[in-house]
């Protein structure tokens, strides 16, 4: 994250404020001087775009059941749905994509990273100016 330090805790404040089964904890981070660092739970599953993009070994895509693809969809409703609405500051993430939902080992998805998102409040003078 480009900026001075000052952003970037604001940033890892609001992160560690939020909680939520479809958001990514942040279950740490390390800053000094132009190094920083944030360290997540970790997701076995990887990113779920492995399973919409990629091919197995056998050249078929490594395809997921309706059910389960229903399920992550519902999930990720959700988590935008906390991030707009549920939390106490609210949070636009600006970069929702396969590659930025994270899957546990029951294809759970955590939205992620979150320091992709900025406070509503600031924004909004932004987008309606």
């Amino acid at each position: 994250m480009k900026g001075n330090g000052e952003d970037f805790m604001n940033e890892v404040a609001s992160i560690s404020r939020t909680s939520h089964v479809n958001i990514v904890t942040l279950l740490g981070f390390c800053f000094e001087t132009s190094k920083r660092a944030l360290i997540y739970e970790f997701m076995p599953k990887g990113s779920l775009d492995k399973f919409i993009y990629s091919q197995g070994s056998d050249n078929r895509s490594r395809q997921l059941e309706w059910v389960t693809l229903y399920d992550i969809a519902l999930g990720i409703a959700r988590g935008l749905e906390y991030l707009h609405q549920g939390c106490n500051t609210r949070i636009l993430h600006f970069d929702i994509k396969p590659h930025n939902i994270l899957l546990d080992e029951n294809f759970c998805p955590k939205i992620s990273p979150i320091l992709a998102c900025r406070n509503y409040v600031k924004e909004r003078r932004v987008l309606y100016q």
